[in-house]
Order: C-alpha cells, then structure tokens, then sequence
C-alpha cells in the first residue's frame, strides 16, 4: 500500500497472519492520517513488514469504562 490520505481511521494498520501460513512481504508506505479512533497498528504473523512514513496527527483512543 502506497500514497495513502485519510481523515479518519480506527487503526492504519492490522495484519492477521496465520502462525503456520504468516503473511509475508508488506510494504506501507506514505500513510496520512489526521485521526485514529481505536489503536494505531497491529501485526501479528507478519514477515518482512517494512514500514516507511507512516504518520497520524491526533490520538483519539477512548477511555475504557471500568467493569461493574
């Protein structure tokens, strides 16, 4: 994924790899992000993830509500 803008996103990224079938070979590069709701990356099973100017302007990560 390349040249990408947003205005509002709940995470950039989440990779779900498979721990015998991993994902292999991503490439992100030059994210723009004003906000991001939730997280801003996950990955996990990933090989060879290769990350490169990937930026966000406001953290916006809800509170979390203490169990009753």
């Amino acid at each position: 994924m390349n040249n990408v803008k947003s205005e509002s996103v709940d995470a950039i990224y989440e990779i779900k790899g498979n721990e015998q079938l991993p994902v292999k070979n991503v490439q992100l590069k030059n994210i723009q992000v004003e906000k991001v709701n939730k997280f801003v990356n996950k990955a996990n099973n990933v090989q060879d993830l290769f990350v490169d100017n990937v930026t966000y302007s406001e953290l916006a990560i809800p509170e979390e509500t203490p169990a009753k």
